[in-house]
C-alpha cells in the first residue's frame, strides 16, 4: 500500500501546519493542507494528535486524494 500512496501523493503538495508536534506555539496546527498540483484544489486534514494504536492516520486523506484524482483528473 505504501507504493500506491506514494504515487497518489505525487499529485498533491502537503503543506505542514506544524514543524514539530506536540508544539507549544499557538499558531501551529495539527492539520496539514493538501494541494492538488494539477488544479489547485485543497483540503485540510488532521495528521497530528492522538489516534488509536495501529490506525493509519493518513487513511482518510488517502481516500480523499484518490477520489479527487479519479473524478477530476482521469
Amino acid at each position: 500500500m505504501d507504493n500506491e500512496y506514494n504515487e497518489i501523493l505525487d499529485y498533491f503538495h502537503e503543506k505542514y501546519g506544524s514543524k514539530i508536534w506536540p508544539s507549544d506555539d499557538p499558531s501551529d496546527s495539527p492539520f496539514n493542507i493538501f494541494i492538488c498540483k494539477q488544479c489547485g484544489y485543497e483540503f485540510e486534514y488532521r495528521v497530528f494528535g492522538s489516534f488509536p494504536i495501529g490506525t493509519d492516520h493518513y487513511a482518510e486523506a488517502k481516500k480523499k486524494i484518490l477520489e479527487h484524482i479519479t473524478i477530476r483528473h482521469i
